[in-house]
């Protein structure tokens, strides 16, 4: 389509709007365009098939999890949305407490047999540590008897 040939009367420089020279140059400016955006759409669309991906991925990583901390499937009728996860890692949370203060508490005791010296300060903050225990316990029991 080169052959194309200019019909301008007064100025063979600049085109008219209806001259076919112009009218070429549109249209490959327009054709230029459409590939553009037709490309665009196609990445689009493949970013949109990996999203989904990632999504069925993330969702059989928490069915993963939930079915290991409760020992369910997960499938309706058996599904109860986060609260088993959230009471499993607030029992988790209180027992780690819980087990570093009987390690803070042996550990203490073996000092005070080498030393023979009580530190009260500890004793405060196991106290604290108790209390912050016994708030998960609560929170994880609390989860448990609420129904939605």
């Amino acid at each position: 389509m080169s052959d194309i040939q200019c019909t301008c009367k007064w100025n063979p420089d600049r085109h008219d709007d209806d001259c076919p020279v112009s009218l070429r140059q549109q249209l490959d400016q327009k054709q230029a365009d459409l590939d553009r955006a037709l490309a665009r759409a196609d990445a689009c669309q493949r970013e949109a098939q990996i999203w989904k991906q990632e999504a069925r991925t993330q969702s059989a990583i928490v069915a993963e999890i939930y079915q290991e901390l409760t020992g369910k499937t997960g499938e309706p009728g058996d599904w109860n949305g986060a609260r088993p996860l959230k009471q499993a890692i607030l029992r988790k949370q209180a027992e780690a407490v819980e087990a570093f203060l009987s390690d803070l508490r042996e550990k203490q005791a073996a000092q005070e047999s080498d030393y023979g010296v009580t530190v009260t300060r500890s004793l405060v903050g196991q106290g604290q540590l108790e209390q912050y225990a016994n708030r998960l316990r609560q929170q994880a029991d609390q989860l448990e008897n609420t129904h939605d």
